[in-house]
C-alpha cells in the first residue's frame, strides 16, 4: 500500500515512519508544492483536511494528524494553534514561552491531544482520537524529539519525552496509541490490500 504523509514537519514524519514500519507500508512524503492551511476548529477537521487535499494531489492513500498540546493553566491553550503559537517562532521559543508563562506556578498540568485521519482521494477511511496526560517540567529537557517534547513530562513518568528514546517515546505517545489503532484497522480492512 503507497502511503502519502500530508506534513513536511521532519521531525512527525520520522516519528510515523518509525510506528509504520511494522505494517510494511510504502511510505512516501507530500508533494514540496502542496500546501494546506490548517484553518479548522479541531484537530479532527485539520487532520480530515490535510489527509483530503494530500491524497486527491498524490492519486494515493494519505496519512495526516493535526497534534497540539494544551497547558491547563493557559486554558488549553495553545491547543489547536500549537504549530502555529507565536506567528513562526521555533520549536525552541514557543517551548520558552510556555515556561515563561508557568514560572512560580504549582499548576502545571497539560495534555497532548491528536487526531489521525487517513483518506483516499475519494473519502476518508479511518480516524482516530487520542491523547497523552502530563505536565509542563520545570526547564527544557532532553534532545530527542521535536516541538513540545522537552517541557513534557508523560504522567507516571520523571523524565521529558526528548529524554526518551524513540522506542520509548513511541510506545506511550498520543502519535503512537492513534497510528497503532490505524495498523488495528489496517489488518482487517480492505484498503489494506489496495
Amino acid at each position: 500500500m503507497k502511503l502519502v504523509l500530508a506534513t513536511k514537519n521532519r521531525g512527525k514524519q520520522l516519528e510515523l515512519q518509525a510506528l509504520l514500519a511494522p505494517f510494511q507500508v510504502d511510505v512516501h512524503t507530500m508533494p514540496a508544492d502542496l500546501s494546506v492551511e490548517e484553518d479548522g476548529d479541531s484537530y479532527l477537521e485539520n487532520a480530515v483536511k490535510k489527509a483530503s487535499a494530500v491524497a486527491r494531489s498524490a492519486g494515493a492513500f494519505s496519512l495526516a494528524d493535526d497534534s497540539g498540546i494544551e497547558v491547563d493553566a493557559m486554558d488549553g491553550a495553545p491547543g489547536v494553534h500549537s504549530a502555529r503559537f507565536l506567528n513562526g517562532a521555533t520549536d525552541e521559543e514557543k517551548c520558552q514561552k510556555i515556561l515563561d508563562l508557568l514560572r512560580g506556578r504549582s499548576r502545571r498540568g497539560a495534555k497532548f491531544r491528536i487526531a489521525l485521519a487517513l483518506a483516499d482521494p475519494a473519502r476518508i477511511h479511518f480516524a482516530a482520537h487520542a491523547e497523552l496526560p502530563g505536565r509542563i517540567a520545570d526547564q527544557v529537557r532532553g534532545t530527542s524529539g521535536f516541538g513540545y517534547d522537552p517541557i513534557f513530562i508523560p504522567d507516571g513518568h520523571s523524565r521529558t519525552l526528548a529524554e526518551m528514546n524513540s522506542t520509548e517515546k513511541n510506545a506511550l505517545s498520543h502519535r503512537g496509541r492513534a497510528v497503532r489503532a490505524l495498523i488495528r484497522f489496517l489488518k482487517y480492512a480492505k484498503v489494506a490490500h489496495a
